[in-house]
């Protein structure tokens, strides 16, 4: 079994149902509201530390499927 998109056979030609879709992303964004709203009751500098926080774990997460792909790329 393929572990990668590229991997399978016509990856390219891939089909999705809108409906789905729409409500996935529907359900995120009123939750993103809902964090925003959240993050602006909160006073300025808790607001930025949450940024911070929120940036510091993205880069932490991100590190090591960048070098997985990194590493599956040479």
């Amino acid at each position: 079994m393929a572990k990668y998109i590229y991997e399978y056979k016509n990856w390219t030609d891939f089909t999705w149902e809108n409906a789905v879709i729409h409500s996935i992303f529907g359900e995120v964004r009123w939750m993103q509201g809902k964090i925003i709203g959240q993050v602006n009751a909160l006073g300025f500098s808790a607001k930025e530390e949450a940024t911070l926080n929120a940036l510091t774990l993205d880069v932490v997460y991100k590190i090591p499927q960048f070098f997985l792909i990194y590493l599956q790329v040479e």
